[in-house]
């Protein structure tokens, strides 16, 4: 696997007796990952993804104390419990929403400062919680398709100023028909669908987005030693400090006890590579698959692995980790380098094709061919 440790040597390697610190070398790195990450809608990033969204709940009255009592703003729940969810919904009285701050227990919940009714409510009050946002995966970059799990229809996609006009004269709940795309305020840096209408039942809903590629933190660890018995997938450290930001983490194994291992490139091949599951003590963490073979007290390097697919990506990566190291430190680019990156542009375009039969087939309907689709002939 291609490592945050094997693309910042890279860089230092490209920059030679020019490079003039580590966190220059490593921020060319995370922009160049950045970079190839958004030239194209790789068929590598397309993922998938169910939400399930919740049920409005109307069970029970309500009492809401605007000030004064053991909370601010606290609605108490009457014959009925509040949801799990409910910080991250909404409440309606007399048709109006109000945003919900927290969670307080099952009965209770507070209303925002700046969204609710501004005087007591008397108690037996009807009212109904509704959720119509839902977090959207870490890795979230735009969505390519949405539909319900049923099959019987496909909610639209509306762009966020559309939907707040929507919202802006309710209609009820029901199964949704449009949705949009938003920042989610419940979770700082992440994306949220919202659906319009509100969700009157459990709908689990398939989304086929864009991903970006996973973050890049950990360029290298090697405190301590590391001993792997033969067949196992667990692993005793020697002095090491090992924490779960690991788990995800590429391993690797040297057979020395002094020196850490390198790539197969470096001057210390490594023997074994895996992938960190779980990381119970400071002390031990436990691996993907056994190891192939035993080590007893050897030199180790953790890093994270670069989130692409090598065959039609790497070679993309690198070139563009050359391009960002030019713009971070002024450097003049050579009459060769700006056709090699045009050129592994292209070659990874036409490697991420990933059909080459003919757009139709048997006499039945096929699927139109588009001209970027097509190979260059550029390489022959």
């Amino acid at each position: 696997m291609l490592t945050f440790y094997d693309l910042v040597n890279h860089a230092f390697s490209y920059l030679g007796k020019d490079v003039k610190s580590a966190p220059d070398a490593k921020r060319a790195v995370l922009s160049a990952y950045r970079e190839v990450a958004n030239m194209r809608e790789w068929s590598y990033y397309t993922r998938t993804f169910r939400t399930n969204t919740n049920a409005r709940q109307t069970t029970g009255t309500i009492t809401y104390d605007h000030t004064g009592g053991a909370f601010e703003r606290l609605v108490t729940l009457a014959g009925g419990t509040w949801p799990a969810w409910a910080a991250l919904g909404y409440l309606v009285i007399n048709d109006i929403k109000y945003d919900i701050a927290a969670y307080i227990d099952a009965t209770r919940i507070q209303l925002a400062e700046q969204s609710n009714p501004g005087a007591d409510v008397a108690a037996l009050t009807t009212y109904s919680i509704e959720r119509d946002t839902y977090t959207l995966p870490l890795d979230f970059r735009s969505v390519k398709m949405l539909s319900f799990a049923d099959g019987q229809t496909f909610p639209s996609f509306c762009e966020p100023g559309s939907w707040t006009e929507m919202t802006a004269h309710r209609r009820g709940t029901g199964r949704p028909m449009w949705y949009t795309v938003v920042a989610d305020h419940n979770f700082l840096g992440r994306m949220a669908l919202k659906f319009w209408t509100p969700p009157d039942a459990v709908y689990p809903i398939d989304m086929l987005y864009m991903a970006r590629g996973r973050n890049l933190q950990i360029e290298k660890y090697e405190t301590g030693k590391a001993t792997v018995t033969a067949a196992s997938a667990a692993v005793t450290g020697i002095g090491t400090t090992w924490n779960s930001r690991m788990v995800g983490s590429t391993i690797r194994f040297g057979e020395s006890t002094a020196q850490t291992p390198t790539g197969y490139d470096g001057m210390f091949p490594y023997i074994d590579e895996r992938i960190v599951i779980a990381v119970p003590t400071a002390t031990s963490l436990t691996l993907d698959e056994v190891s192939s073979q035993a080590f007893t007290e050897v030199k180790y390097i953790i890093s994270d692995p670069a989130d692409i697919e090598q065959g039609a990506m790497e070679t993309l990566l690198l070139r563009e980790i050359e391009r960002q190291c030019r713009n971070i430190f002024r450097m003049k680019a050579t009459p060769e380098e700006g056709p090699s990156h045009r050129q592994a542009v292209i070659m990874a375009f036409e490697a991420d094709s990933r059909y080459s039969g003919p757009g139709r087939a048997g006499g039945g309907w096929g699927v139109s061919r588009r001209l970027s689709d097509m190979p260059t002939e550029m390489g022959m």
